[in-house]
């Protein structure tokens, strides 16, 4: 659709006797971010600035994510210094949805440095991280193989600002477990929270098991698997054919299954 048209929309609504604000603003905003209309969105962001309506958190986050996933996380970016550099905008910023979305346009360029620096700035700003800030930065860690700082903020942060972890999470803390050898916790706490008032779904729990058994039997841990086979062979679940898959790879670890599940 042409900008002339959501123009259009707003003088609509200016003839119907209802005054624009920052809600309907952001609708057309989003609406041309969806189209990848950047540029229209940002001529709309200044006829707001015009009409004496200023964006707020939820219109940079909208613009930045249309960027981001047009594959323009460096301009994201550059938006979002903008932004908290600028008197009259920094305001704007101050909500964790914006510097999430400033977080997963650094992940999208690899830069893994930059997102851990956004947190940092982000808590000193006194912005209270959310459960979606803290999943994808663990992800982000995980996929380049930080683990160590994945599971550190899994200790850590959760905790300190009192989020309960939800089914990610707790499939990226065995994952981060896992990627440091540590495969007697990693089977531990996915036994503690299987069945914990249901925070992990069907589906993670056996993509938690696939992992555990793909990485016990990549280090030849295979008395560790063959525990782990059998536990999973006692949850109540439909099997996964992923996991068969795994140990199709490995016929050693059948004597010692065959040993565990005889007993």
């Amino acid at each position: 659709m042409q900008f002339s048209y959501y123009i259009s929309c707003l003088i609509l609504l200016f003839y119907l006797g209802i005054q624009p604000d920052v809600q309907s603003y952001n609708t057309l905003i989003k609406a041309l971010c969806d189209v990848r209309k950047w540029f229209d969105a940002q001529s709309l962001i200044r006829e707001m600035e015009y009409a004496g309506i200023f964006p707020d958190a939820l219109t940079y986050a909208y613009l930045m994510t249309g960027l981001v996933k047009a594959g323009k996380s460096r301009a994201a970016l550059t938006l979002f210094e903008s932004a908290i550099l600028d008197p009259t905008t920094v305001k704007s910023t101050e909500s964790p949805v914006v510097y999430t979305v400033a977080m997963e346009a650094a992940a999208a360029i690899g830069d893994i440095p930059r997102v851990m620096e956004i947190l940092e700035r982000m808590e000193a700003s006194g912005i209270v991280p959310t459960l979606k800030t803290l999943t994808l930065v663990m992800q982000t860690n995980i996929r380049y193989g930080k683990h160590a700082v994945a599971l550190e903020i899994y200790r850590g942060h959760f905790e300190k600002y009192d989020i309960k972890p939800d089914g990610l999470v707790i499939s990226a803390s065995i994952r981060a477990l896992c990627g440091l050898g540590q495969f007697e916790n990693a089977a531990s706490t996915l036994s503690s929270y299987r069945g914990a008032d249901r925070a992990m779904t069907g589906r993670q729990i056996m993509n938690a098991y696939g992992e555990i058994l793909q990485s016990t039997l990549r280090e030849e841990r295979f008395d560790l698997a063959a525990e782990v086979f059998v536990s999973f062979c006692s949850f109540n679940i439909i099997f996964y054919p992923f996991v068969g898959c795994i140990f199709k790879r490995a016929y050693s670890v059948l004597p010692y299954i065959w040993y565990r599940m005889s007993f």
